[in-house]
């Protein structure tokens, strides 16, 4: 993992405070924990958190000359290793709270219950979390027993945190929050509508609509729209958070049509003004649909209202929707109007030429990026490596993903592994990701590389027995090599085993008024016969 590396320019901000405050021991504490917090806007998070373990492992190392930490610096540190799960390290800087006199100190210690829940220890937590409450009478501060309950979702005992919130002598809106969280994260929608009868009508530490827009969302992950939509409809005040919520829980649903049609709705409401989280979900839901009409209607409702309504994320999203509408002019001059550029719009524009197998305009285009002065993370890798698959770009696609780890210190997950041509030497290291072997399948057709392709099928048909589209395309690479026998037996061990693959389907967009669905390639008597349906 790459360090974090101190600009001059700041070394010397930090050395000429340090100067300032040397005479208070106060003062450089503050400095000194300051110092230690990660940023959560840090483009590398993991990597800023990783920094702040090793500043706080020079403190404590240096104990002579540095000063007692503070307990921020501890929650901080903590902090750290919540979000990097290393619970090693979070054990070892317990044992340093205790060292420092912190074991009485609600700050560190709700920190610590935190941590054991983020990394799945909820019986360490637990016992954190009754030593608080013990010490503070049998009631403890309402922060900590959210946390607990978080952790127990976390864990993915949805029971015990039940236990636990309705033993909760006092609640806020983040009790009721966590429930609904964890309840959605699970998929327990029965236990929602069950946690939605007892919400209290009115009370001044519950704010009803926050809660109710969360069991909004909670349902739309358990795959309940209908459920979401009558609880939407009896708001008696919708607020832009509540229609952000069903717009973008509708399109994440796999229903792009009525996420449109309410975000219609909402541009008729005049009580309620959309923000830019509303565009966001507003062009997921057309990039979805991959209706152009819509797409361009979109952006007209956005330019009416000028740039309040944009920022690097609206115009990400923008850019995106135009791409997956078919219109990459569009989606150009959206990206090259906009500055200041960051890199989730340089990424979502990388995305755009892969799109329309642009590989070429795309790797010019991550080389803009590096020359800005930004750095790629693992989404833009995954944007800039699909680009070059797309195209056949082959040698820039390797280049590319071996600078990943040598020249940004990124370690390639799965899904860039999927996105590159892998030698057959490097077979053994796939492992069990479908996602990979997948991709090398389909692969192997183009380089008509048979003994690859038997062996990315037997570990598919291990790891997905009922997905047809792999034995699918196991005789087609059987098909592109002339090997016509080996192509008729997986044909036929298909419908052996009952399969067929599903048929495919684009939009055709006749008119605004006038939608075609075309069916293609429907399979009938064993051979495709193209069928088109006008959607009325």
């Amino acid at each position: 993992m790459a360090r974090r590396r101190w600009s001059r320019a700041e070394e010397e901000r930090v050395v000429a405070l340090v100067e300032k405050c040397r005479r208070s021991r106060r003062k450089l504490q503050q400095v000194h924990s300051h110092v230690l917090t990660p940023d959560p806007d840090c483009a590398g998070g993991q990597e800023c958190c990783w920094e702040a373990l090793h500043s706080y492992g020079r403190m404590h190392r240096s104990l002579s000359s540095s000063p007692r930490p503070l307990a921020f610096t501890l929650s901080s540190a903590l902090k750290a290793c919540a979000k990097l799960s290393a619970v090693e390290e979070g054990t070892q800087i317990h044992a340093h709270a205790f060292k420092y006199g912190f074991q009485s100190d609600a700050r560190v210690q709700t920190t610590l219950v935190d941590l054991y829940g983020f990394c799945r220890r909820p019986a360490d937590a637990r016992r954190v979390f009754d030593r608080i409450v013990s010490a503070s009478g049998g009631i403890g501060d309402v922060q900590v027993w959210n946390t607990m309950i978080a952790g127990y979702h976390l864990s993915g005992d949805a029971d015990a945190a039940r236990r636990l919130f309705d033993e909760m002598p006092e609640r806020n809106t983040f009790s009721w929050m966590e429930m609904v969280r964890g309840y959605a994260a699970t998929g327990r929608p029965e236990d929602l509508r069950r946690l939605l009868k007892v919400l209290p009508l009115a009370r001044d530490d519950v704010d009803r609509v926050v809660i109710s827009t969360a069991v909004i969302t909670g349902f739309l992950k358990c795959g309940d729209a209908a459920a979401a939509r009558v609880l939407f409809d009896e708001m008696p005040t919708p607020d832009v958070a509540a229609w952000n919520a069903i717009i973008s829980g509708y399109a994440g649903a796999g229903l792009p049509e009525q996420a449109v049609d309410l975000f219609r709705l909402l541009l008729e409401d005049c009580t309620v003004r959309p923000n830019r989280a509303t565009v966001v979900a507003a062009a997921a839901a057309c990039a979805q649909l991959g209706s152009a009409e819509s797409a361009r209607w979109v952006a007209d409702c956005v330019d009416r209202r000028g740039a309040e309504l944009l920022n690097g994320h609206a115009v990400a999203a923008l850019v995106d929707m135009h791409a997956k509408c078919g219109d990459l002019r569009r989606a150009c001059g959206m990206f090259r109007r906009w500055n200041p550029k960051d890199l989730v719009c340089y990424s979502s524009m990388i995305a755009a030429f892969g799109v329309h197998g642009r590989g070429k305009e795309a790797i010019e285009l991550f080389g803009e990026l590096l020359a800005a002065g930004l750095r790629p993370d693992g989404v833009c890798f995954v944007s800039v490596l699909a680009a070059c698959s797309h195209a056949g770009l082959v040698d820039e696609g390797q280049q590319i993903f071996q600078s990943m780890r040598r020249d940004h210190g990124i370690s390639p997950a799965t899904e860039h592994y999927a996105l590159c041509t892998i030698a057959e030497e490097m077979l053994p290291a796939v492992g069990h990701h479908a996602g990979v072997w997948g991709a090398l399948l389909g692969a192997c057709r183009s380089h008509r590389n048979v003994p690859v392709a038997e062996e990315a099928a037997r570990w598919l048909m291990e790891l997905e027995p009922n997905n047809a589209g792999n034995y699918v395309l196991l005789s087609n690479v059987y098909a592109a090599a002339r090997r016509w026998e080996d192509a008729a037996r997986v044909r036929g061990l298909m419908r052996q085993r009952g399969m067929r693959k599903p048929p495919g389907w684009s939009w055709l967009e006749h008119s605004e008024l006038q939608p075609v669905l075309a069916v293609l390639g429907w399979e009938l008597s064993g051979e495709g016969l193209p069928l088109i349906f006008p959607l009325k």
